[in-house]
């Protein structure tokens, strides 16, 4: 059968030469199109949401702005996981997401939950 085949490409030149030359041409715009990065982002898809509070204590930022963030956040889909960090006037926290989330819509859904929250006057 191997013998049949490599006949016909003697036989054929012309032809074999074409479609090796189209294979080939096929073969250069596959690769000039392959989506190569020399260093991929594999950071997770997350969300901060940063709140200050001038004058309070880490402990009040953590009772009154950290953890109500916390509870009000709870529940969004395709979460994996909720952090969160507290200072002196300032909250962190960071809700991550499954990794086919979609950034915009895990903003969306993190600015929605936001708003059942209830912050101290001022914050």
């Amino acid at each position: 059968m191997i013998e049949r085949f490599l006949e016909g490409v003697v036989r054929q030149r012309l032809v074999s030469i074409a479609c090796a030359i189209l294979l080939v041409a096929a073969g250069l715009m596959a690769m000039r199109s392959l989506n190569i990065d020399a260093f991929p982002d594999i950071t997770p898809v997350r969300v901060e949401v940063q709140t200050a509070a001038p004058g309070f204590a880490a402990e009040e930022v953590e009772r009154l702005i950290t953890h109500p963030l916390e509870v009000g956040l709870q529940g969004i889909p395709k979460t994996t996981k909720i952090k969160s960090g507290s200072k002196f006037g300032i909250s962190v926290v960071t809700v991550y997401f499954e990794d086919d989330a979609d950034v915009y819509w895990a903003r969306d859904q993190v600015f929605q939950s936001l708003g059942n929250v209830t912050m101290p006057a001022g914050i």
